[in-house]
């Protein structure tokens, strides 16, 4: 007899049953960890660990680590990028192992370590606030391991795993599954910083690479004046004199995000608006394929059946009506859901899955636009990565109250016509009488940097600053008496290059004392929101949700707040394995104090657990992993895993707990009789949502008992085991 394990551990007769979707190709959004290996041709020490900025736009990676699992599963740093350093569009950057017998590439490193990494473990990186950002596991049940994990390295050869699509088409996909992710590789191909860079098969030439260069040049100039931590991403992929091209890449995206009223307008905070420009001159551009998402996936907008000529607009507005007097979307109903006032991600993905333009990449506040008085929108700064909030006063459209719109919709910019100056410091601050004061300026506005010159005036001797292609400098001033001071930096404007004059001022104090900087004492970092995957039962024995029956809609999921803040729900979600099963379920807006828990059950989610090995995932509002376990085969009804001792959220996993929905997690618990299957016959473990058929077939009186317990591992099988009363002539075997 041929028996197959489906259904949770189940044994069943062989038969065509559909099989479960492969994940789908994704396009990474991030950097990734393109290639590594773990031993070489030269032994264990033979190592590296390759990343790549599969993107559009440079990202800054200064301060960045290189994490290890050991092998006791701990995690340890192995490299700490130095800061200021930036991975372009495209680019590569090398770890090395720089110990004896260590790394026998002939390409070089851009940063060595010393101590090796173990081949059953896993590699990471993580941002310079802690966040990890990819990770690959080579042991199943790794904390590093998305998805499935690739098979450990245990032969001394010139071999690596690749990160897919791979070869010249390079390392642009990313299901969050390290085994469908990578490949082997035969012979390695480390690369680094200096290696020739190509985006996802399109090769940069040397045009490219001169524009891209100048502008992260810009790009961080600009962020060092103005105090910002890091620059934003610098993006490419400029138009050619090709009619109906897509995404090309150069040193500015094919489609730009140009504006966004993430706000709404003064009629209705409902009516949000957002606005793409093709920046090209020649080159209408076919959106075909393309959507415009947040990284909550809502809204996502298709954009099939539009294209933009040259130097003109695509509007879109989330409800009909948004605007009168004439101006009509091209859009006009893109979605229900709201962008989140607080902050999301906006980007826009060309039909092969490639990143061409975002707006607000790192997640967090949106960089300028106004919500209540004003509701004013958030300008792109001509194509640079620069934004301002909207500060015209002519206005240009009328909302569905016939209210003037504070922003653009359809039309240049106002930010692309006027300048913004600001003083960007004034140090030291308080100064000494007669003590030489540096005033730093940052002039931005219309389609490119601003040039010209800016007076200092407020002080007894003024400067003047001439500013470099970036639209900044500097230049010393002192005054003779004390007092609250003001200094004004007026720009000039230059008609040359159709750029206004603007301002700014700032308040000055002078002092015939030594000023004694105090030291600065840190700020003080707020607690980290801590929300953890505490017990889950993928398959139920009791009516654990008290709605009278016993089906999937009793499996539930437990969170537990296992920090010191009060954590709102709003924006996580719940998920199965990446891709695949049940769609996400969003949480609500409850708020869970420290210790807290909340039980989600399937009835609510619609989440269906698989009795034949499943993930449970919880996700966080910027769409980054916050919690996962992945589970094999559900051995019997009301098998709980859950976190032991249940202390803190984070601790090791069990997999045979006592089932306490809402309760502190336990291996025992009070008896609670299980239901049956009707008269003294105890009940068979057979999957709910399976036919009655299946029932009779497998279970006592009339079936097999082929679900015995018995007949099982944790893995499902051994090899073939014997089935012990066989009412036969012969013996029988299960495989």
């Amino acid at each position: 007899m041929l028996i197959t394990a489906l259904c949770g551990g189940l044994a069943l007769p062989a038969m065509s049953l559909p099989a479960r979707a492969a994940p789908q190709m994704q396009a990474a959004t991030s950097i990734v960890i393109s290639e590594f290996r773990t031993r070489g041709s030269s032994g264990a020490a033979d190592e590296f660990v390759e990343i790549y900025n599969p993107t559009t736009g440079s990202i800054p990676i200064g301060d960045w680590q290189l994490r290890v699992l050991t092998t006791n599963g701990t995690e340890a740093t192995r490299a700490t990028i130095p800061a200021g350093i930036t991975l372009a569009s495209g680019q590569h950057y090398l770890f090395t192992n720089s110990s004896a017998l260590g790394y026998s590439g002939s390409v070089s490193a851009d940063q060595t370590y010393t101590t090796g990494i173990v081949d059953g473990g896993g590699v990471a990186i993580f941002d310079n606030l802690g966040n990890r950002i990819d990770s690959v596991g080579t042991t199943s049940g790794s904390f590093y391991t998305e998805g499935t994990n690739v098979q450990p390295l245990t032969q001394d050869l010139d071999q690596s795993y690749e990160r897919k699509l791979g070869g010249a088409s390079d390392s642009c996909q990313d299901t969050n599954d390290n085994f469908a992710d990578f490949q082997l590789l035969d012979p390695s191909n480390p690369q680094n910083k200096l290696s020739p860079r190509s985006l996802c098969g399109i090769v940069f030439s040397p045009a490219d690479l001169t524009a891209t260069a100048i502008d992260q040049t810009s790009t961080a100039s600009a962020a060092n004046s103005t105090g910002t931590a890091a620059a934003l991403t610098s993006t490419a992929a400029a138009a050619t004199n090709t009619p109906s091209t897509t995404a090309i890449v150069g040193s500015i995206p094919a489609v730009l995000i140009n504006e966004v009223a993430w706000a709404g307008t003064l009629a209705t905070s409902d009516d949000e608006w957002i606005e793409l420009y093709n920046p090209s001159s020649t080159a209408t551009i076919d959106l075909t394929g393309w959507i415009l998402k947040s990284n909550d996936n809502t809204p996502t907008i298709q954009l099939t059946g539009h294209s933009i000529p040259p130097n003109d607009f695509l509007l879109l507005t989330r409800r009909d009506g948004t605007f009168t007097g004439g101006l009509t979307a091209d859009i006009t109903s893109y979605g229900s859901t709201s962008l989140s006032n607080n902050g999301e991600v906006l980007s826009l993905i060309d039909s092969a899955g490639r990143t061409i333009d975002t707006a607000n990449s790192d997640g967090g506040a949106w960089p300028a636009g106004i919500a209540s008085p004003t509701y004013a929108s958030m300008e792109r700064v001509g194509t640079t990565n620069q934004w301002v909030t909207y500060g015209g006063t002519t206005p240009l459209a009328l909302d569905r109250e016939s209210n003037a719109v504070k922003g653009t919709p359809g039309v240049s910019n106002w930010i692309s016509t006027a300048t913004v100056t600001t003083i960007t410091s004034d140090t030291p601050d308080p100064s000494l009488v007669n003590q030489d004061v540096t005033v730093s300026v940052s002039v931005i506005g219309g389609m490119t940097s601003p040039t010209g010159k800016v007076n200092i005036t407020g002080a007894n001797t003024n400067c003047t600053i001439t500013l470099s292609a970036s639209g900044t400098g500097s230049c010393r001033v002192r005054f003779t008496s004390i007092g609250t001071k003001t200094i004004t930096a007026t720009y000039l404007g230059n008609s040359a290059t159709s750029h206004p004059p603007s301002s700014d001022t700032e308040s000055h104090q002078v002092s015939t004392t030594v000023v004694r900087t105090p030291t600065r004492v840190p700020t003080a970092i707020p607690p980290p929101p801590l929300i953890a995957i505490n017990e889950f039962v993928p398959r139920p024995g009791h009516d654990w949700n008290n709605d009278g029956v016993i089906n999937t809609g009793d499996e539930y999921i437990e969170l537990l707040n296992h920090g010191v803040v009060d954590v709102n729900l709003s924006g996580y979600s719940l998920d199965d394995e990446v891709n695949i099963g049940s769609a996400p379920f969003r949480l609500p807006a409850i708020v869970l104090k420290p210790g807290e828990r909340r039980v989600f059950y399937g009835s609510e989610t619609g989440l269906l657990l698989s009795d034949g090995g499943d993930g449970v995932r919880l996700l966080k509002p910027n769409g980054q992993l916050g919690d996962a376990y992945n589970y094999r085969v559900v051995r019997f009804p009301d098998q709980s895993f859950c976190r032991l001792p249940d202390n803190g959220g984070a601790d090791d996993w069990n997999q045979n707990c006592f089932p306490t929905p809402g309760l502190q997690n336990s291996l025992s618990g009070s008896s609670v009789n299980p239901p049956t299957s009707g008269g003294d016959q105890p009940l068979c473990p057979i999957a709910d949502t399976l036919p009655n058929d299946f029932v009779l077939a497998e279970c006592l009186p009339f079936g097999g008992n082929i679900w015995n317990a018995a007949y099982w591992d944790e893995f499902g099988w051994f090899n073939e085991r014997f089935l012990p009363g066989s009412p036969g002539k012969w013996n029988v075997f299960v495989d």
